[in-house]
């Protein structure tokens, strides 16, 4: 949305609007849903015959089914990972950085006004403007468009580093579920705080 905002300001009412946004929103479910739809077909309601225990069913992948097993937990470590967190991840970071290279390129003429609809060109009259006031008023504006560009600028950086540090542990312990055999005290330790984290 910020991306096409600084880079197509003429087409982004047409795609930066909330009729688009919801069907997005929709879509994105939809195929979410198809992604993580195999686990109704791959998971089974197990009867356990065990009195000491509480449960008598469990919700797992039967032992004869190997093919899914191995296909789940290859899915499930790496498919997963790189269309719902490489992905995504690369795409918000490649955008972020092209945003701040052309906010630094083209701050000096222009300008976004206070509603923060539409990019306009500001001229000044240097006949009308008094020496003094012009260059008070121009120092004021370059330390405010300075601030805007910082916060902005860290902005995007923060939101690109805060997606992967909040999706990056589950997929971590994904990937050691997979290529582990063994379930050592250690690896329940570290499964149960990348699950924390």
């Amino acid at each position: 949305d910020r991306f096409i905002l600084i880079y197509c300001p003429s087409r982004s009412k047409r795609y930066c609007n909330i009729h688009r946004g919801k069907w997005f929103v929709f879509i994105s479910i939809i195929i979410v849903f198809i992604a993580n739809g195999h686990i109704l077909y791959g998971y089974e309601k197990i009867y356990l015959n065990d009195k000491q225990l509480n449960q008598f069913y469990d919700c797992n992948i039967r032992e004869e089914n190997i093919f899914y097993k191995k296909l789940f937990h290859f899915y499930d470590s790496y498919i997963e990972s790189i269309f719902l967190i490489l992905i995504p991840f690369s795409i918000m970071f490649i955008c972020s950085l092209l945003i701040i290279f052309q906010i630094i390129q083209t701050r000096k003429t222009i300008h976004y006004n206070k509603k923060g609809k539409f990019y306009y060109y500001t001229f000044y009259s240097r006949e009308t403007i008094p020496p003094t006031f012009r260059k008070t008023l121009k120092e004021q504006k370059k330390i405010k468009l300075r601030d805007k560009d910082i916060q902005l600028c860290w902005m995007l950086i923060g939101t690109t580093l805060t997606f992967l540090i909040l999706c990056l542990p589950t997929e971590i312990n994904d990937i050691f579920n997979y290529t582990g055999r063994e379930r050592s005290c250690f690896d329940w330790f570290r499964k149960v705080i990348l699950m924390l984290m």
